[in-house]
């Protein structure tokens, strides 16, 4: 097939605020004066109540996040490269922890934020209001992320200030649960002031004091200075979140009164009553509720009109929504985890490791797989996350003699996060997830019938056409080109052609979840070739994993690789596509 003048379009591989008051701004007002008669009052037994209606309904799921709700300015431009910097350093300490190149003790996201402090890449913003470019409702997988982004700039204090004059104000407030008396009903809350308690089990132990953010809280109310409020998730599955923890920006709130009262533990303790300002956002927190819901009871899903597509096949059901109208998956498409082999297709077997138990990844040691995959370190760290850019992944296979736990074990397992197959209003359908994915997270497999190119140039049908070729070196492995970041390791990968392809895999009859996954000229997913029951480098497995963090109900797009003016007819006209991922950087055409 020639590569620059198809006559059938062929999915490829792509290339691919609030700001400081013055000083003299700083003007109390009598009604919201820091009152401690008023609080000791209170603790005489009239108690700070939330008299807010309690607000408990998910979001608006079919307006899910996409790049065109992202603002487009030089601040939301830096605040994105942050983001990348960081996702970037992380995977590379990672990379080092696995190789046996760091030290154990000191964890990776730990290392990462010392990096983007050396290079001037934190943003050390001081002010209160909304971080420039920052978006309320993202989500964040590490602690030491909202330091470097500026959201939250304490390592370790729920409550994060700056100075004015003389004055503490605070900025923002991390609400973890970590107070036994915290009260969180999302657009309003009592935050328990700071100190005092005893971190093993979170008991109060003495009484708080007025001062450090306790002292700048209060000032925030005297001032009416808003507060940036983020929430801390707990008990978050490794496969969704390695830190086990999800933090949420909700955006902005006001501190409307506050009290000094004796806690469950008989101590006295500072509440702090705050109010979300109005026309912001959801709420993430929201989401990060529903979907605990939908973990254990999926029926309170609306829309399902098919439970699982999969019949069964894959390990978690794949649902079907539409909430657009009355159509359903075509009949006349199978679902298949598999790749289904035309006759006369040999495939050249590949040896297997002598490894024992989960030992294919341990330090010093010599595994065969280890060799393939440039002979340095595995792909994946021990959560299952790819961390290195490479042409193509070797997993140990049925030949190797390794558990069915090892780190190299990961696409073959099929999928690991629940996925729905839904309806749109103008690209038919499309694939999200009900859970957080992390960066380099195996979503799914491109499965569907192999056959020759000569054959596919004769399809009428040519929409779920996908190539199997490879590109010498990392290039256009993540969606877009690849940080320096990663180390270059292709001198010891098995040399890879540069032919074209000699096969493609069709999935309009028979296909699996990806085959529904859209085009998007800003892309969430990326292509990895994968090769574990066999060695042949002309029919690899070919995957998508997330090529950066992804919130539940966000739809999952990869770039379809398509060359403009790349396609003609049979009769050599140009065949034109438009391209309706309505990103900001849409390119317009598919090709």
């Amino acid at each position: 097939m020639d590569r620059d003048k198809s006559t059938v379009a062929v999915r490829d591989y792509p290339p691919g605020c609030c700001r400081l008051p013055s000083q003299g701004q700083l003007t109390a007002t009598r009604r919201n004066r820091t009152d401690y008669s008023r609080a000791q009052g209170r603790e005489n037994g009239a108690k700070m109540q939330l008299n807010r209606p309690i607000i408990d309904v998910p979001m608006n799921f079919e307006a899910s996040l996409n790049d065109e709700a992202q603002p487009n300015d030089l601040d939301s431009e830096l605040y994105r490269q942050r983001r990348k910097r960081y996702a970037d350093l992380l995977h590379f300490y990672q990379q080092l922890q696995e190789k046996g190149e760091s030290n154990e003790r000191i964890r990776p996201d730990l290392e990462a934020t010392k990096k983007m402090q050396e290079e001037k890449m934190n943003f050390d913003w001081k002010g209160v209001g909304h971080v420039p470019g920052s978006i309320v409702g993202d989500f964040f997988f590490y602690r030491t992320e909202l330091f470097v982004l500026g959201l939250h700039r304490a390592m370790q204090a729920g409550i994060a200030y700056t100075e004015v004059g003389q004055e503490k104000i605070g900025c923002s407030i991390v609400a973890s649960g970590g107070y036994e008396d915290d009260e969180d009903h999302g657009e309003t809350m009592i935050y328990t002031g700071h100190g005092g308690n005893n971190k093993a089990d979170r008991r109060q132990v003495k009484d708080q004091k007025p001062e450090g953010g306790n002292l700048a809280l209060l000032n925030s109310l005297k001032y009416k200075q808003p507060v940036r409020v983020i929430r801390g998730h707990s008990d978050i599955p490794t496969s969704q979140s390695p830190s086990k923890k999800i933090y949420s920006y909700d955006g902005l709130y006001q501190v409307v009164d506050q009290s000094l009262e004796l806690g469950a533990s008989g101590f006295k303790v500072f509440k702090f009553k705050l109010e979300r300002l109005p026309n912001q956002r959801e709420l993430g927190s929201r989401l990060v509720s529903f979907v605990g819901k939908l973990n254990k009871a999926p029926s309170i899903r609306t829309g399902v009109v098919i439970e699982d597509l999969s019949g069964g096949q894959e390990p978690i059901p794949v649902s079907v929504v539409n909430t657009v109208d009355d159509t359903r998956p075509p009949s006349s498409f199978e679902y298949t985890t598999k790749l289904r082999y035309p006759k006369g297709v040999s495939l050249r077997s590949s040896t297997g490791c002598s490894c024992k138990g989960d030992s294919c990844h341990s330090v010093g040691h010599r595994c065969s797989c280890v060799l393939k995959n440039s002979g340095k370190m595995l792909p994946y760290n021990q959560y299952g996350h790819l961390i290195r850019a490479v042409p193509a992944v070797y997993e140990c296979g049925s030949r190797c003699k390794c558990s069915l736990e090892c780190h190299n074990r990961v696409c073959q397992k099929g999928l690991r996060y629940r996925l729905e197959i839904f309806k749109t209003e103008k690209k038919g359908w499309a694939v999200r997830s009900w859970d957080f994915i992390p960066s380099g997270g195996f979503v799914c497999e491109y499965t569907g019938v192999i056959m020759d190119t000569k054959t596919a140039d004769e399809l009428d049908d040519d929409d779920y056409l996908f190539n199997l070729d490879f590109k010498q070196g990392n290039e256009a492995r993540w969606g877009v080109q690849r940080s320096d970041v990663f180390d270059s390791d292709d001198s010891d990968m098995p040399p890879l052609k540069l032919s074209s392809p000699k096969y493609v895999i069709d999935a309009s009859k028979f296909g699996g979840v990806a085959r529904f996954v859209n085009h998007s000229c800003t892309p969430n997913l990326f292509v990895q070739c994968v090769l574990y029951d066999h060695g042949d480098l002309d029919l690899p497995h070919v995957m998508l994993f997330a090529g950066s963090d992804i919130s539940p109900f966000q739809e999952l797009t990869y770039d379809y690789g398509y060359a403009l003016n790349s396609v003609y007819d049979s009769h050599g006209n140009l065949k034109k596509k438009d391209c309706h991922c309505g990103t900001r950087s849409c390119r317009k055409r598919l090709y």
